[in-house]
């Protein structure tokens, strides 16, 4: 059984607000936030997940494409991965993302954290979901975005 798609869109930029500051200004810390190249930039995670990856130039939100994520059963995990070394310690930023679902889709299925890896050998050191989540609808998209 094939489950729909998951399409995200990752907004093409982050709204960095300084610690103390009222003001943010706009940044593009990610790789091919529009997907114009593609999924160059962007991992998927497990490789033996039946799910795979699409980018998707005919239903977008912004940008070139969208990310879409095919999934052949509810219980298939994937994750969709990219990196920067682009964030300052000691700023708070806020990560939107643009995601459009099949209605069967729970909320609980779909989500987006930021890892925090060591420098000297990658592993993950911390982990953190997006505080102050908010959902905006717009369209047929949601736009989820947290702190």
């Amino acid at each position: 059984m094939r489950m729909t798609g998951t399409v995200l869109a990752i907004i093409a930029s982050v709204t960095l607000i300084a610690c103390g500051s009222t003001e943010g200004q706009v940044i593009e810390p990610l790789p091919n936030p529009g997907f114009e190249a593609g999924l160059d930039g962007w991992g998927f995670w497990p490789e033996d997940s039946g799910s795979k990856t699409v980018a998707d130039t005919e239903v977008k939100y912004a940008g070139a494409a969208s990310l879409r994520v095919d999934a052949i059963s509810p219980g298939d995990r994937a994750f969709v991965l990219t990196s920067t070394d682009q964030l300052e310690p000691d700023v708070i930023y806020r990560l939107s993302v643009a995601i459009r679902k099949s209605p069967g889709v729970p909320d609980s299925a779909v989500g987006f954290v930021v890892n925090y890896r060591s420098v000297e050998d990658g592993a993950i050191r911390a982990k953190a979901s997006p505080a102050d989540l908010t959902k905006t609808q717009d369209g047929e998209w949601t736009v989820w975005s947290g702190l």
